[in-house]
């Protein structure tokens, strides 16, 4: 009785111990990634795109980074112009931002500072202010990122800057569901031994 006793709980121990193995790899790649918070791993500067229209001088600093990045307007032309910096996500989920917007133009209403969602911009700001946006819902493969534009482009530019900045990182990579789907097989495996022993 004792040794049976014994022989069970070996083979519950063995069965708990490749139930464990399998398990905690499988976990391990069904558990979302985290929001990148910052600009750094998916959202660093590196990988993001900064445009200027109408040939502008407007540019972007990333000198701050990875806690703030700021978006500076053009200041050199009659000509409107657009100052963007913009990336693609890769994840879904939420995304959130501090901004402070200054105005260094003499006369108000000549630059616009706000953010860029699947090329649509949301204007936050024309004079110097700041504020919080989000959480916003996004999906892999939408555009997002800050515009500061300037209908006259001279008297001064306008600057947004960002920080505090959340997104959603990148998803699993199909090596990562081979592992998850490994993960799972042992578990069938582990239970089929267990059940016939």
């Amino acid at each position: 009785m004792e040794t049976s006793s014994i022989n069970i709980t070996k083979r519950y121990s063995a069965g708990l111990r490749a139930l464990k193995c399998a398990t905690i790899p499988a976990l391990m790649v069904m558990a979302p990634e985290a929001a990148n918070a910052a600009f750094i791993g998916a959202f660093d500067p590196v990988n993001w795109t900064f445009t200027n229209s109408s040939g502008g001088d407007g540019f972007v600093d990333v000198s701050g980074a990875p806690g703030s990045i700021f978006v500076q307007g053009a200041n050199n032309s009659a000509d409107g112009n657009n100052a963007d910096y913009t990336i693609t996500l890769l994840g879904s989920g939420s995304w959130s931002f501090d901004w402070t917007y200054q105005r260094f133009d003499s006369s108000a209403n000549y630059d616009f500072g706000g953010y860029l969602l699947n090329g649509v911009f949301t204007s936050l700001a024309t004079e110097t202010s700041s504020g919080s946006i989000g959480p916003i819902a996004v999906l892999a493969g939408d555009t997002i990122g800050f515009r500061v534009n300037c209908s006259d482009c001279i008297f001064g530019p306008g600057r947004i800057t960002i920080s505090n900045f959340e997104a959603p990182g990148a998803v699993p990579e199909p090596s990562s569901l081979a592992l998850m789907a490994l993960g799972v097989a042992g578990l069938a495996v582990a239970r089929r031994r267990r059940m016939a022993n």
